[in-house]
């Protein structure tokens, strides 16, 4: 038997969700819809998150290729001079 609610439009959803044949049963498609509002919150929290720490000068920007390789290159050479002086005699 399929949930009523009191509220005709989410009714209406329902059934043609559940017309289309992609669910099994009402409660499968109120789950999978209850799934997507919980990610669909979870990733604008993270936009959110990420906008912030961009306006506050936290994220790191990259315009392009070119910027990408050159930020990653010296990533490499600080790894590569701090692996160096760690395995140095001196060290």
């Amino acid at each position: 038997m399929m949930p009523q609610f009191t509220s005709p439009e989410l009714n209406s959803l329902l059934e043609r969700e559940l017309a289309e044949g992609s669910y099994g049963s009402a409660e499968d498609a109120i789950l999978a819809g209850l799934r997507v509002l919980r990610e669909n919150r979870e990733m604008r929290k993270q936009l959110a998150d990420r906008l912030q720490s961009l306006q506050d000068g936290r994220a790191i920007v990259l315009d392009g290729d070119d910027a990408l390789a050159d930020f990653l290159d010296g990533i490499d050479r600080e790894v590569d001079a701090e692996m160096r002086a760690a395995s140095s005699p001196n060290a």
